[in-house]
């Protein structure tokens, strides 16, 4: 390597040094409870040093066409440690303002994905339950509207013929008439149970 390869080279692991502070320090932030299965961790610890690793690898390959020096490690130390002492506290700072940043923008997007989907289809939604239970009172109108039609001539026809048929029959009748009227009750009182419990 010339002298100006083996500088840029010192320059960059000193700079992958910093990196790897501040990678570290974001995959702790992020890290997942420690509470969760030990197989876990290991994997995205592995992942993690490893994506690390082809970083570093990339930036040395980009520099110096991949050539290890053993200072280069030492640069890298340097750099890590220069970021630990100087810069650590900064960069959790900086952060941590991102991730409140992220979370605002997120709680915006919320309200707005509930301002203008959610609510108005819950909306339309009451606005149909709505309509359907009024064409449910008006069905049930109709059917009650119908039922007292048909039951008032055979009121009449009924009480017609408690004048002429004998009085053995006369309790048959009666029977017959109270079970057709407290049929058309009981209809009723089903669809007014059915919408008051879809009110």
């Amino acid at each position: 390597m010339t002298l100006n390869e083996q500088f840029l080279s010192l320059i960059a692991m000193a700079g992958m040094g910093i990196w790897l502070g501040a990678s570290l320090t974001t995959y702790h932030r992020f890290l997942p409870s420690r509470k969760v299965w030990r197989w876990v961790l290991l994997f995205t610890d592995l992942l993690f040093w490893g994506v690390q690793a082809l970083i570093v690898f990339y930036v040395l390959l980009y520099v110096n066409q991949g050539t290890i020096r053993f200072y280069l490690f030492l640069a890298i130390a340097v750099g890590f440690s220069a970021y630990k002492g100087l810069l650590e506290t900064t960069y959790n700072k900086f952060l941590n303002w991102v991730i409140r940043l992220f979370v605002g923008m997120a709680r915006f997007l919320k309200k707005i994905v509930i301002l203008f989907f959610v609510q108005p289809f819950l909306t339309l939604l009451k606005l149909c339950l709505a309509l359907v239970k009024m064409i449910g009172r008006v069905l049930l109108g109709i059917v009650l509207v119908i039922g007292v039609a048909l039951f008032t001539p055979i009121k009449w026809i009924g009480r017609l013929l408690l004048w002429l048929i004998p009085n053995s029959w006369t309790t048959k009748v009666i029977q017959f008439l109270t079970n057709v009227k407290t049929f058309f009750i009981n209809v009723k009182a089903f669809f007014v149970r059915f919408l008051k419990k879809w009110r």
